[in-house]
């Protein structure tokens, strides 16, 4: 376990992600349960058709889909806790797994910024790269 002027790096309760948009259900109702990271996870239903109808988000950093909202709760109950050393995030992992135009450049640049123990996180879809809480860099494709 490293620690980061005195604060330690890694993270001992579940980790869970999902989309106030794209999950596939009030994730009011998950606030009250747990603790959850809301936002993009780069799972869209209009780009992933076959996640239409479905509940799903990142449970400890795997892509989970359900069929009901009971089942992700389950899943979500029966979690244990999530231990990461790395700053590396899973939106950003998921949010690359898609992106064709401009691949190779996001990971040479993704490299660089994790080389500098900066801390990765998907931020308006794109993603950003922070130290003790302060964006740094953001990464983004243009056109052309």
């Amino acid at each position: 376990m490293s620690k980061i002027r005195g604060l330690t790096s890694m993270k001992k309760t579940p980790k869970i992600e999902v989309c106030s948009y794209c999950s596939g259900f009030d994730v009011n109702e998950l606030k009250n349960k747990v603790k959850a990271k809301i936002g993009c996870i780069g799972k869209c239903s209009k780009k992933n058709p076959e996640l239409n109808g479905k509940v799903y988000g990142f449970l400890n950093g795997e892509f989970t889909v359900c069929d009901t909202k009971e089942e992700f709760f389950e899943k979500i109950d029966k979690l244990d806790s999530f231990v990461s050393d790395s700053n590396k995030s899973s939106l950003v992992d998921a949010f690359l797994e898609h992106l064709e135009k401009w691949h190779d450049e996001h990971e040479k640049l993704r490299e660089l910024c994790l080389a500098c123990q900066l801390t990765e996180e998907l931020k308006w879809g794109q993603p950003c790269y922070m130290l003790n809480d302060k964006n740094i860099v953001i990464i983004g494709g243009f056109k052309n």
